[in-house]
């Protein structure tokens, strides 16, 4: 996802790097700057740092990207604040001290509310419908069990950048008793057989002893070992 990151005041420099790892962020010096940059950057989501409740904040950042998802993290965990933020348009409120995990949870349950649409050069064109957990490659559209679909649009939300399977598994299938590596690499493998298999991309790539890279690349060439016999 691309996130748009605005600080009220100082900035949350560990909070910026570790989205910065899963993520591509764009990072405000204030809010003011933040709201110039919104219509340019075109977010996915926006996150606001803020200082205090602040309705205002709120409408400003639905006007300068009304598609984004907002995201406003409060010094308060008080009840009113967070309702009045909410009430105001924002889709999700952390107050402080959160849990970094939740939020990045929270961004990837977004990302797979609406379409991706990486466009690789040269590579064919790649959505998700999360109405009929179904998926748009190229020409083709393939639909998927719920939970090939979530691992799909988890890969997605990350593209480009490794998830580890420990992470998978805290993602797609949460708190669930007797999920473990084996179940990754089988729902992996049964991906690549309705999505890969005798088409000319890839779009699920391991990293041996990491996890899985999300992609859309074209297959690589074979290259054939009959050669001429010069008879």
């Amino acid at each position: 996802m691309r996130l748009l990151y605005c600080p009220e005041s100082s900035p949350d420099e560990r909070l910026v790097r570790a989205l910065a790892e899963l993520h591509r962020v764009e990072t405000a010096r204030d809010l003011g700057e933040g709201a110039a940059l919104a219509p340019i950057v075109a977010p996915d989501a926006v996150i606001c740092d803020l200082d205090r409740a602040s309705s205002e904040v709120v409408a400003r950042f639905r006007g300068a990207a009304a598609q984004a998802w907002l995201v406003a993290i409060l010094p308060s965990s008080r009840e009113d604040a967070r309702l009045g933020m909410l009430r105001a348009g924002a889709d999700v409120v952390f107050c402080r001290p959160y849990v970094f995990r939740e939020l990045s949870a929270r961004l990837d349950a977004f990302a797979r509310r609406v379409p991706h649409e990486p466009a690789p050069e040269g590579g064919p064109k790649f959505s998700l419908d999360p109405a009929d957990r179904a998926v748009r490659i190229a020409d083709e559209r393939v639909r998927l069990s719920s939970r090939e679909y979530d691992l799909l649009a988890m890969l997605a939300a990350r593209a480009g950048r490794i998830a580890a399977v420990e992470d998978i598994l805290q993602e797609v299938w949460g708190e669930e008793g007797g999920a473990r590596a084996e179940l990754v690499h089988t729902y992996v493998a049964r991906l690549r057989d309705k999505l890969e298999r005798g088409r000319p991309w890839r779009l699920l790539h391991g990293a041996r002893g990491h996890g899985y890279r999300f992609a859309v690349e074209r297959a690589p060439q074979v290259r054939s070992t009959d050669g001429a016999s010069g008879t």
